[in-house]
């Protein structure tokens, strides 16, 4: 999933947010979240490639709830500088359940400053993930070193809506780190009258070796509900996160991106979570 903010400040560089750990990727393509949540993007790197092929797989440790996975495998295409389009399958196996999820989205640029981003997701039948999503997000760098965003989210799951605000910072202190900040407020709507609103805050360091080469760390508490992710991430359920990762490029145009988190609930066990991404440039 692509951030809107990486593709303000500092030229192309574009943030890679991923989770996860098992290998899964097929001999000609792969990638990876973010996220991610979000989630990622080479854009130095892709100089003149203009296709990324890619695929990736959380690993999800839930204590005495079982384990979890997600697969996931997808395109993104830059027709030209600064426009990014992507669409990507998810399979998620979780709690039981089996569902799978499309995925598509955008980001460009326009009038040589604004920049916008949007993303909707489909998922007719799922329980976990939301029948329909969508966010939206309009950024714009403020100074040299630092940009700012507003998005808007709404996803409708099972029986549950949830409709959100959220605002983006990221900020260069010096040009191989950016600091990324988010804080977002939601309300979630359960049906017959009961609404919970809830807030979520995240900050995550991401530096730079090269233009290639990256690593990051973040922390993050509440529901993370801008996100759009599964129904157990979103209302009155607090969580506490860290999580760590980072991008290499294993060859001229196969980049590798591992990812761990840790979350502590404020019901139920800690999470542990393993990801691995892989991405042919192409």
């Amino acid at each position: 999933m692509p951030s809107p903010l990486h593709s303000l400040a500092r030229g192309a560089r574009l943030r890679v947010l991923v989770s996860g750990f098992v290998l899964a990727a097929l001999a000609s393509a792969s990638s990876t979240a973010s996220a991610a949540e979000p989630t990622p993007d080479n854009a130095q790197a892709s100089a003149g490639r203009s296709y990324e092929y890619f695929a990736g797989s959380y690993y999800l440790d839930m204590g005495d709830r079982g384990e979890g996975s997600n697969v996931y495998a997808g395109l993104r295409c830059r027709p030209r500088e600064r426009f990014l389009v992507y669409v990507q399958g998810d399979y998620l196996d979780r709690f039981d359940k089996r569902e799978g999820r499309l995925v598509g989205g955008a980001s460009f640029r326009i009038a040589h400053t604004w920049n916008i981003s949007g993303e909707a997701s489909l998922s007719p039948r799922a329980e976990l993930y939301p029948h329909a999503a969508a966010w939206i997000e309009l950024g714009r760098p403020v100074t040299h070193s630092l940009a700012l965003s507003l998005r808007m989210n709404y996803s409708a799951y099972r029986l549950v809506e949830l409709a959100g605000i959220s605002i983006g910072s990221e900020y260069y202190p010096r040009g191989d780190c950016a600091v990324v900040s988010r804080l977002s407020l939601a309300a979630t709507d359960y049906g017959g009258g009961t609404t919970t609103t809830d807030g979520s805050a995240l900050v995550k360091v991401i530096w730079f070796f090269d233009d290639r080469t990256r690593a990051f760390a973040y922390v993050a508490t509440g529901s993370e509900s801008f996100m759009i992710e599964t129904i157990d991430r979103t209302g009155a359920l607090r969580a506490n996160a860290f999580g760590v990762g980072g991008t290499w490029f294993v060859a001229h145009a196969l980049a590798l991106s591992p990812s761990f988190e840790y979350q502590e609930r404020e019901r139920g066990p800690r999470y542990i979570q393993f990801g691995l991404e892989i991405c042919r440039l192409w």
